[in-house]
């Protein structure tokens, strides 16, 4: 895991994975770090964690599956005045979510139930998850 490019100021944090599973784990200990040193209550800590991480697992598990080639995830956190902003970004291909299985399909439901805003943007180039919660 990279902590990206120099691109890490006092309220910003970029990351980079490999869109690997086991990677989630790093991705939730430096997320951690990030929120505990912008002193982020622990509510905010915790429903941050869960949907970042769900975000992440998506770009893990659905933005490669059309290629052999394993890709990026990247993962930017800022904090402006009034809320705490999330960027995940990969440049695989869109996959619709499955609805033929009732234990899958809810992390997107899982996420708008958490955060204040979601966007997600999927594109030619890949997709765009963006998580505003408020302080």
């Amino acid at each position: 895991m990279k902590a990206g490019n120099g691109v890490h100021q006092a309220k910003r944090l970029q990351v980079l994975i490999p869109a690997d599973a086991a990677q989630l784990a790093n991705l939730r200990q430096v997320q951690r770090e990030w929120a505990t040193r912008m002193g982020l209550d622990d509510q905010t800590q915790e429903i941050l964690l869960l949907a970042v991480q769900e975000a992440a697992a998506n770009a893990v598990e659905h933005a490669y599956w059309s290629s052999r080639q394993a890709g990026i995830v990247e993962i930017s956190f800022w904090l402006d005045s009034d809320a705490v902003n999330v960027k995940v970004v990969d440049s695989g291909a869109w996959r619709p979510p499955k609805t033929d299985s009732p234990l899958r399909g809810h992390g997107l439901t899982m996420m708008r139930s958490l955060i204040d805003f979601v966007s997600i943007d999927p594109g030619p180039d890949g997709t765009t998850v963006f998580l505003r919660h408020s302080l």
